[in-house]
């Protein structure tokens, strides 16, 4: 089986209306042969029949600086047409195969912000904010595979609607907090969407101690836990699998600790 060559054009103009303000638009083409794990998927059978995926792409971004640019704003919408779309698939003995879904409307919007502050006096020494929200609306085009017609269908395995926050807080003393947060709308687990995985909520945090002596050793203890609302969730779910089989349990509420030391030692020509 031979693929063609194609072109994949991308032309993007960006204005800077002044210092901390700017657009940016992009129009590109992109094509994707399918790659050996879907060509030769762990069903074992090797599927000539596929065909490559492609494309064309539309976004629209702007950015904002703020409070002389320590605070960074973006906000990105999307169109992606995408014909061919390779979608997996799970048979009965729970092998993975892959099949060509017709085209995929992709429409999002991309948010970003981003926050840092160094301090020159007191006890805080930095901290950095960052946060970010997307929403994404995946549906079939025309996709009929045998006598099911999912067109009109959403993708599965896309949340349409995710949130995540993180914080970094580093003090003189050489102590230091992050702490993570991540939710996610409900996920379709097939095509029919029948099934739905439900929505849940990610909340990690890490203390520790950094020190570094004579500019050659760096120790670092830390202490931390994941999942501390104690949620049920999915780490990955199997999309379009057999008799139900989506689900991938993740850990509940745990908890880690470590250690690490570096020796940084220059190396002269």
């Amino acid at each position: 089986r031979n693929y063609r060559n194609e072109l994949a054009p991308r032309i993007s103009i960006r204005r800077n209306i002044n210092e901390s303000f700017a657009v940016k638009t992009t129009v590109s083409r992109g094509f994707s042969p399918p790659t050996v794990s879907e060509l030769l998927p762990s069903t074992g059978v090797i599927s000539t029949g596929l065909e490559a995926e492609y494309g064309w792409n539309y976004e629209l971004a702007a950015s904002h600086g703020f409070l002389k640019n320590k605070l960074k704003i973006e906000a990105t919408g999307y169109y992606f047409r995408l014909n061919n779309a390779l979608v997996q698939r799970r048979d009965l003995s729970g092998a993975d195969y892959f099949v060509n879904a017709g085209n995929v409307q992709q429409k999002g919007l991309e948010l970003q912000a981003d926050y840092w502050q160094a301090f020159n006096r007191g006890f805080t020494d930095n901290l950095i904010l960052q946060a970010g929200y997307t929403y994404s609306h995946y549906r079939y085009g025309s996709f009929i595979k045998g006598t099911d017609d999912f067109s009109g269908k959403t993708v599965p395995s896309v949340p349409s609607n995710t949130f995540s926050l993180m914080v970094d807080w580093q003090l003189r003393t050489g102590f230091y907090i992050n702490s993570t947060y991540y939710t996610a709308s409900r996920i379709f687990l097939n095509d029919a969407n029948t099934a739905a995985a439900d929505p849940y909520h990610l909340l990690g945090a890490r203390l520790g101690w950094k020190k570094t002596w004579k500019k050659k050793y760096k120790l670092n203890f830390y202490a931390g836990a994941d999942n501390l609302l104690d949620e049920s969730y999915s780490l990955g779910n199997d999309i379009n699998a057999a008799a139900n089989r989506f689900y991938n349990a993740a850990p509940r509420r745990n908890y880690y600790a470590g250690l690490s030391l570096q020796w940084l030692k220059d190396i002269k020509k």
